[in-house]
């Protein structure tokens, strides 16, 4: 009942993560007292979010927030505590098989459906200690991410030339002598 079709305030589910990001065209809203409810799920840019229920393990960056937005109960948000780590840096950790490797030993043996704060204790990664390199890092990786976006852009478009290509010819409106 409290998923509205329109407000002032957004509600982040792990439907809503597309891509590594919020699709904020899918999302739903909450009225205002929900929002303000719990302000340590109110979302701020840099964010980083996780899947706890359902399709565990998902991640999400928020790299741009239009409203207010807060969580549902399926989502951890983690920030960091006077710059312990580079937002950033944290999500393409995430997105590695470094994390994928974390959740498949949380599971071993058992169908884990759930994904408890305490688990994220037990997750040990290592970065580089200074907050610069970790950005640096993080750069480099949405660089490439853009340049994969870029790429998978120009490949629909070839492929839809091929298959215009392809109804021409075996159509016979044109032919090869």
């Amino acid at each position: 009942a409290e998923y509205l079709n329109s407000g002032d305030y957004f509600l982040v589910t792990g439907t809503d993560f597309k891509d590594g990001y919020i699709d904020w065209s899918n999302c739903h809203y909450v009225a205002e007292e929900r929002y303000k409810q719990d302000k340590n799920i109110q979302l701020k840019e840099c964010d980083v979010l996780v899947t706890k229920d359902g399709t565990i393990g998902k991640v999400a960056l928020i790299n741009y927030l239009g409203m207010p937005a807060t969580l549902n109960s399926g989502v951890f948000v983690i920030r960091p505590i006077e710059d312990a780590f580079h937002p950033e840096f944290f999500y393409y950790l995430l997105c590695s098989t470094v994390f994928t490797e974390f959740l498949l030993q949380l599971s071993a043996g058992s169908t884990i459906n759930h994904l408890y704060q305490k688990d994220f204790v037990n997750f040990i990664y290592e970065t580089p200690s200074r907050i610069e390199e970790q950005a640096a890092i993080a750069a480099i990786l949405r660089d490439i991410d853009a340049e994969i976006a870029a790429l998978e852009i120009k490949l629909k478009k070839t492929r839809q030339i091929k298959q215009g290509m392809m109804q021409e010819l075996l159509t016979g409106r044109i032919r090869l002598v």
